[in-house]
């Protein structure tokens, strides 16, 4: 019985443009993914019938509905792409990663299915360009997570964050500091307080690569959806928002997690 686990990384956006507006009602961004050390663990192997859990070794319990269990939906997709419909697994999440914090913990699992699915199913070259596809088909983050449990730790993300272009992870420690303001449909609310002032200074995304030192990149690091959180929540944070929030980081040379390099 094939059965594997996958570290599910954290990530970050060291910086995040916001482009505009664009016609399916997105918006364009281009943004630096960062994977972190702070992982969910995703565990699968086959079994009679599809089963899923959290497991109560993690930080975290969270109720997911079926529908909204990227999973669940990568388990599903994969399926259907690859003509594996009479596979049946059981899923396991270790959930470390702090729910619905902009820390991409939901996109992560979903990727983390894909990657064992593709650790199990022995896929390699176009068959891993596919598991890509599924992966932008599932949601914005997913492309990148599943980058960063395949060996690539860190890339620019350009149109919703699909499309990746790989660079050199950044070295560095961190702390993250959890808000406790929550809000229902948090992303989407976020987005839609954003302004045109807010993005209308881009974050120069080529200084930040050229730079040589983790003090030089911080210069250039920032988030256009921080101003449309501080908002909403009213509260000013002298660190930088995580996607979209509320969660917060700073480099740190004693912080607890550490960016993969």
């Amino acid at each position: 019985m094939a059965h594997t686990t996958v570290n599910a990384f954290a990530k970050l956006n060291l910086i995040l443009n916001i482009k505009g507006k664009r016609p399916d009602g997105y918006h364009e961004i281009e943004t630096v993914f960062q994977a972190i050390d702070l992982c969910d663990v995703v565990e699968m192997e086959h079994s009679e019938k599809d089963s899923f859990e959290f497991l109560p070794s993690g930080k975290y319990m969270p109720d997911v509905p079926e529908k909204d269990n990227l999973a669940l939906k990568a388990l599903k997709r994969a399926r259907e792409v690859f003509g594996r419909e009479d596979e049946h697994f059981h899923i396991a999440i270790e959930k470390n990663i702090p729910v619905a914090g902009g820390l991409g913990g939901g996109s992560a699992d979903g990727a983390g299915v894909l990657s064992a699915l593709a650790r199990i199913w022995e896929l390699s070259g176009v068959d891993m360009e596919k598991m890509y596809d599924i992966a932008a088909e599932l949601g914005s983050d997913v492309p990148f997570c599943f980058a960063s449990q395949n060996g690539h730790p860190c890339a620019i993300g350009r149109g919703r964050g699909e499309k990746m272009e790989f660079i050199e992870p950044v070295k560095g420690r961190l702390s993250i500091y959890i808000s406790d303001f929550h809000m229902k449909s948090k992303t989407a609310a976020v987005y839609k307080a954003l302004i045109p002032e807010d993005y209308l200074i881009q974050y120069d995304i080529d200084a930040f690569v050229k730079a040589k030192t983790l003090k030089e990149k911080i210069k250039y690091m920032g988030n256009h959806l921080q101003p449309a959180m501080e908002r909403l929540s009213g509260r000013k944070e002298d660190m930088l928002l995580c996607g979209a929030g509320p969660t917060y980081f700073r480099f740190d040379k004693t912080g607890e997690y550490q960016t993969i390099v």
